[in-house]
């Protein structure tokens, strides 16, 4: 059956088969064109949605590694926060105990003052009770008989007094000694919510509670770097008048450097990722010299001992 070409459908005429010939290798060489075209764009998609896979698996990994670092930091900063916490449970249930007991003792002055004021006006009352009855009573005898049971009871009470003021000036005695065991030793608090020794007295009172160890130094700038426990400290600056310095550290293989420190200032810093902090205290500053002591956590010096001495 003969094709039929568009202009015999359109015009109802028959071109010649040279024409015919000519249009048909047209409109083959305009498809193949087409078909190129199609396949190159093909390719260009392909490629593109090869590059935003790669390029989204790349981006996916480095927040994987972000997030893994970012987690570890969290964990640490809870821990450091419990560990807070520990600490401020522990001063509170403290101090809770101290002013309890300095208010029982309150209570007990309070209690002493009135037992005394109360005896006082009985005293009053019964010496203004037996000066109505002397004057009511003249006769020579019962004068003298009255005088005898007034000055009996003025005994009495003179007795009663004096145990009352015995027993006020223990309980007085008592509150003085707990105002100075409260008062005497004034440990300071650290922005960290740590306390912190500015001398010997009060780092032997720290000593005595238990909540970390303690290492004390003496370095001066000529003895280079000293070992304190399992760090090595060396001496760079001093100010003497601003009462700063400025220190190297060797923390394990790494070296860290602080600069224009003050004393009685915590300087603190971690021997390992994820363990608690040590802490660096210097209490005195002199000419190329710092004095002062490290404080490292209790499960970390029992992890050292023996290699290290105080």
């Amino acid at each position: 059956m003969a094709r039929k070409t568009l202009d015999e459908l359109l015009l109802g005429k028959p071109l010649s088969d040279e024409s015919s010939e000519g249009g048909a290798s047209a409109a083959g060489g305009h498809h193949f064109r087409w078909l190129l075209v199609g396949a190159f764009l093909i390719l260009i998609i392909v490629g593109a949605m090869l590059y935003l896979i790669y390029d989204l698996r790349t981006t996916t990994r480095q927040l994987r590694a972000e997030l893994t670092e970012v987690t570890r930091d969290v964990e640490v900063a809870l821990k450091r926060l419990d560990d807070a916490d520990a600490r401020y449970a522990n001063l509170k249930a403290r101090f809770e105990v101290t002013a309890e007991h300095l208010g029982i003792t309150e209570r007990e002055l309070q209690r002493a003052r009135a037992l005394a004021a109360e005896i006082k006006r009985e005293q009053e009352q019964r010496v203004a009770a037996l000066q109505a009855e002397l004057a009511r009573k003249a006769e020579a005898a019962q004068l003298s008989a009255l005088q005898e049971e007034h000055a009996r009871r003025i005994g009495a009470i003179t007795g009663e007094i004096t145990t009352v003021k015995g027993d006020l000036s223990t309980t007085r005695e008592e509150v003085e000694r707990t105002k100075q065991e409260i008062g005497g030793i004034q440990l300071k608090l650290s922005e960290y919510g740590t306390l912190i020794a500015r001398n010997r007295e009060e780092l032997q009172e720290l000593r005595r509670r238990g909540e970390r160890e303690y290492f004390e130094f003496d370095i001066t700038k000529k003895s280079g770097w000293q070992q304190v426990a399992d760090i090595r400290i060396r001496v760079t600056k001093t100010d003497v008048k601003k009462q700063k310095f400025s220190i190297a550290l060797y923390v394990g293989d790494r070296q860290v450097e602080r600069k224009d420190n003050l004393i009685n200032t915590p300087i603190q810093f971690r021997a390992e990722r994820g363990t608690s902090p040590y802490e660096l205290v210097v209490n005195e500053v002199k000419p190329d010299r710092i004095i002062g002591y490290l404080a490292i956590p209790k499960d970390r010096a029992a992890a050292l001992r023996p290699t290290i001495t105080r």
